[in-house]
C-alpha cells in the first residue's frame, strides 16, 4: 500500500483515515478523494512536472483524479477550485515527504533527543498526565454515586494532576529561550530543504544513457563522459566502460582516459548512426 512515514508531524494519515472510511462506507472508492488518489496525483506529477495541473488532468493514465470532481463540472469556476484543490493536496504531500526523508536521515546519522532537553521533561509529565486522567477516570462516577474510599482517591489523583500541571506550566515559561537556541532541522540533518527536495525529485528520474556508436581514426585518443558505456567500432565492436584502456587491434590501440586528462583540443571522432 502506498505511505508516506511522517512520523504523524502532519495531518496526512488522519486524513488518509477519514477519507478511506468515507470511501468505503459509501462504496464510492473513486468518487471519494484519499489514499489512492494521492499516489496517481503524486505520479501525474513525476511525469509531467511540478503545477502541471492541466496535463494531468488530461492524461488517460491518471483518470482516477478527475473522478471526485464530476459532480462539480457544471459551476463557472469549477477548472480554477479542481486546479487550486490539487495544490492543496500537493503541498501537504509535499511536507510529508520532506519529513519522511529528515526522519530516514535522523535515523541514518542515528541522532536521538536529549533526554535532559526541557522539551523532553515537557513530554514525559504531559504522558504521566494522561496515564494518570485515562486510569482513574471511573471514579468521579464511583464518587458520584456516594462511594467514600473513591472519594478520597479521586482527591488524591486530582491533587497528583495539579502538581504536574503546575510542573508543565514551569516548564513551558523555560521553552521559548531553549527552543531559540536549536538550530533549524534541516542544519541539524546537514541538509537543507531545496537539498531534500531535489533529492526526492531526482529519485526515479536517474536513467542509464544508451551506448553510442562512434568510428574511430587511428592515432588518436579519445575522451568520453565517465558516467558512459560506449561502443567502439575499429576493426571490431567493442563495450566498453570508462577508464579501461583497451586495444582493439594490434595496430591501433584505443585507451579510454578521464577527465583529468582530457586534450586540449577536442577529439576527432566522427558519428556512426
Amino acid at each position: 500500500m502506498f505511505n508516506i512515514a511522517d512520523g504523524g508531524f502532519t495531518e496526512l494519515h488522519t486524513l488518509w483515515q477519514n477519507e478511506e472510511r468515507a470511501a468505503i462506507s459509501s462504496g464510492k472508492l473513486n468518487e471519494i478523494w484519499h489514499r489512492r488518489h494521492d499516489y496517481w496525483l503524486l505520479a501525474g506529477i513525476v511525469l509531467h512536472g511540478y503545477a502541471r495541473w492541466t496535463d494531468i488532468q488530461n492524461d488517460g493514465a491518471f483518470g482516477v483524479i478527475n473522478e471526485p470532481f464530476k459532480g462539480e463540472a457544471s459551476k463557472g469556476n469549477f477548472l480554477e477550485m479542481k486546479n487550486k484543490f490539487l495544490a492543496r493536496r500537493f503541498k501537504l504531500l509535499e511536507q510529508a515527504l520532506v519529513i519522511e526523508e529528515q526522519l530516514r536521515r535522523a535515523a541514518y546519522l542515528n541522532m536521538t533527543q536529549d533526554p535532559s532537553h526541557p522539551a523532553m521533561a515537557l513530554n514525559t509529565r504531559f504522558a504521566e498526565v494522561e496515564c494518570l486522567a485515562e486510569s482513574h477516570q471511573h471514579l468521579s462516577k464511583e464518587s458520584l454515586a456516594g462511594n467514600k474510599p473513591a472519594n478520597a482517591v479521586l482527591h488524591k489523583v486530582l491533587n497528583q494532576l495539579e502538581e504536574l500541571l503546575s510542573d508543565m506550566k514551569a516548564d513551558v515559561t523555560r521553552l521559548p529561550a531553549t527552543l531559540s537556541r536549536i538550530p533549524p532541522i534541516a542544519a541539524r540533518l546537514q541538509m537543507s530543504e531545496r537539498s531534500i527536495l531535489s533529492r526526492l525529485a531526482s529519485k526515479g528520474t536517474e536513467s542509464h544513457p544508451p551506448p553510442v556508436s562512434v568510428t574511430l581514426s587511428h592515432c588518436h585518443i579519445v575522451t568520453l563522459s565517465p558516467c558512459h558505456t560506449v561502443t567502439l567500432s575499429l576493426c571490431h565492436p567493442v563495450t566498453l566502460s570508462h577508464c579501461h584502456p583497451v586495444t582493439l587491434s594490434p595496430c591501433h590501440p584505443v585507451t579510454m582516459v578521464s577527465s583529468a586528462a582530457w586534450p586540449a583540443r577536442a577529439p576527432r571522432a566522427t558519428p556512426r548512426l
